[in-house]
Formats: structure tokens, sequence, C-alpha cells
């Protein structure tokens, strides 16, 4: 099983993004999404490892593209931020070990990439 990492930096700051939730889904074959899991990054910005795992009943229902979201509103709270949340929708190589997901983002922009 993959191992799926990301990494927030604020550049508004100039600093990790702190304590920002971040949720992952995987999506259903008919187009639904399925939450695997939710976690909030550490002092450093990070999630080092979010939960991929799902229960094998479900296991046939679903594809290889799953989703991160971030919720950039709650983190720039009480300050306007143009994007409530962001969500990264990506797919994930079953043969592939690691996959890191780093996110910089302002109340109005972001950018994205796989890293390693």
């Amino acid at each position: 099983m993959p191992h799926l990492s990301t990494h927030i930096l604020d550049l508004n700051l100039g600093k990790p993004a702190v304590n920002v939730k971040v949720e992952l889904y995987q999506q259903q074959h008919d187009q639904g999404w399925l939450q695997l899991d939710q976690q909030l990054t550490n002092g450093e910005g990070r999630i080092n490892r979010f939960n991929l795992s799902v229960p094998a009943s479900l296991k046939s229902t679903l594809t290889h593209c799953y989703k991160l979201r971030f919720y950039s509103g709650e983190y720039y709270s009480p300050q306007f931020s143009f994007y409530p949340y962001i969500d990264i929708l990506f797919q994930l190589d079953p043969t592939q070990s690691d996959y890191h997901i780093p996110l910089t983002l302002s109340p109005f922009g972001y950018s994205t990439y796989r890293g390693c």
C-alpha cells in the first residue's frame, strides 16, 4: 500500500501552516467519495502519514482517484480567505510506494505539486 503525506507552507507568513484540518477521500465508481482519514497538520505544517485503509467489503467500489481537502478558510479565519477549502484530486498507482503532496498557500492563491 502506498505511503501518502503532505506539507503546507503559509506564503503570507513564510512559515509552516500549523493545525490545518485536512481530509482524505477515495472516489467510488458511482462518483461519490468515501472519507478515509482526517488529521491536523503538526507544528511543522506536516501530516506524515494518511490512513489509506478501507474495509474489504468496499474495495471493489473504489477507484484509484483520491482527494485531499485542505480547510484553508478555517485556517485563515477570522481574516478573509478567497478559498474556503482547497481540493486536490490525484491518482495513486498501487505499485508506487511514496507520495508527498506539498501545498503552498495564501488567502488568495495556492500551488501544489507531487513532491518526493
